[in-house]
């Protein structure tokens, strides 16, 4: 028998027990990803749009965006919940660019947006900056960071 602080315990082992907050969990995502495909096929081209998706997210191409806009406005379907607007679940264009402006997705969580106002920067796994011995603030990430990686150029940081 075993001891609990000097006490004889019995453990019984239930082999029928279901963690109901998984399935639910499970059922959750499922929705989200159907969801998401779901506003993919709201795009011009389907699926042939998209550059890049994200686990809460698609980024395409932004002459498609009236285009979409339109076909979630006219959306007939299996989804109630095919709208433009802030709400849980709704589409919103977080970001926008011109013709002629970079951009560079390079992975999982790794692409820069460029903007004339505020680059839009993400690597998973390196700080956008760090800061050295003196106390400096040194730029870990910017536009070269992508532009060499894309050129097949390996590059070594240090943070």
């Amino acid at each position: 028998m075993k001891k609990l602080n000097g006490i004889g315990i019995a453990k019984q082992f239930n082999n029928n027990k279901y963690n109901d907050w998984i399935i639910a969990g499970i059922m959750v995502y499922s929705y989200s990803k159907r969801l998401l495909f779901e506003y993919i096929r709201c795009l011009l081209d389907d699926r042939n749009s998209v550059v890049h998706i994200e686990t809460d997210g698609v980024y395409f191409v932004t002459r498609d965006k009236k285009k979409l806009e339109e076909n979630i406005k006219n959306y007939v379907g299996n989804f109630v919940s095919i709208k433009n607007g802030e709400d849980l679940g709704n589409v919103k264009i977080e970001k926008s660019t011109k013709e002629g402006q970079d951009v560079y997705f390079l992975g999982k969580k790794f692409y820069c947006i460029t903007d004339t106002k505020e680059n839009t920067y993400k690597v998973k796994g390196i700080p956008k900056s760090t800061i050295d011995d003196e106390g400096n603030k040194i730029q870990l990430v910017d536009v070269s960071l992508y532009k060499t990686l894309y050129a097949g150029k390996k590059i070594v940081k240090e943070f």
